[in-house]
């Protein structure tokens, strides 16, 4: 749902921004270009600066943000790179900045996900236009799921009814007649087979990889010899029956 301010008798829709930089003295701050940004359609609210990775994954554990600006490099170390790996980013628009030119950094980045890219220094109109850009395409994204059918509805606590997408579910367990579906924050359950869910209810992006679980395809992050980790540091056994089709997928997907 689209965050809509009343702001002088008109509307303004609302891009809440996270920085993630070392606050380089070389080139001028993104927080501070933020600030340059005038627009009659959006407003920039800058939700937090942050120079350590583990920083922001707490700040976003608790507060919501529609795009998230990350330099590849801070102290040396890719953390950029490292913040496109975790699950709570995984449905959140990144803009990476860096000096460097290199094609390979480049490429590890698209490797591990589309982002946009950004070479320093770069104009606050250039930084500006970017960041509309992606929070227009990740807000279309999010419509045409509605309209595809791409959700499901689920019980939650309380057996309150609430629209969970695709993109939200990591894996699902079997047991016996009942299916659990888990995202990075809740556990759903259904009285329905893990085969009728695989048949009837999901799409070609769910993929079966053990007698008890499926998993989103978009959320593997690598495959071992017997398991598989997946977003959130989730780590699920890859059956003996299912390894050659997972493995197929995965050497498709590079």
């Amino acid at each position: 749902m689209l965050d809509i301010l009343n702001v002088n008798f008109g509307y303004m829709f609302r891009i809440r921004i996270a920085v993630l930089e070392d606050n380089s003295l070389e080139t001028l701050p993104a927080n501070m270009k933020i600030s340059e940004f005038r627009s009659e359609k959006y407003q920039y609210d800058l939700m937090g600066v942050f120079e350590k990775l583990n920083e922001l994954l707490s700040f976003l554990d608790t507060d919501a943000v529609d795009v998230i600006l990350s330099d590849i490099f801070i102290d040396s170390h890719p953390i950029g790179l490292e913040l496109l790996k975790k699950g709570h980013v995984q449905k959140i628009p990144v803009i990476l900045m860096t000096h460097s030119q290199k094609k390979e950094v480049f490429s590890e980045a698209q490797r591990i996900r589309s982002v946009y890219y950004l070479i320093k220094p770069f104009h606050t109109f250039t930084l500006q236009s970017v960041i509309d850009s992606v929070f227009e395409w990740n807000q279309r994204s999010k419509q045409y799921d509605f309209i595809d059918r791409k959700f499901l509805f689920l019980s939650g606590k309380g057996g309150q009814r609430e629209q969970v997408l695709f993109d939200e579910i990591i894996y699902l367990e079997s047991e016996v007649n009942y299916c659990f579906v888990y995202t990075l924050t809740k556990k759903y359950v259904l009285k329905k087979s893990l085969s009728k869910m695989l048949s009837h209810e999901l799409d070609e992006r769910f993929i079966r990889i053990h007698q008890r679980y499926a998993v989103n395809k978009k959320q593997v992050l690598s495959v071992r010899k017997d398991s598989l980790e997946l977003s959130g540091l989730i780590e699920l056994p890859l059956g003996k029956s299912f390894q050659k089709r997972v493995r197929e997928f995965v050497k498709m997907s590079q």
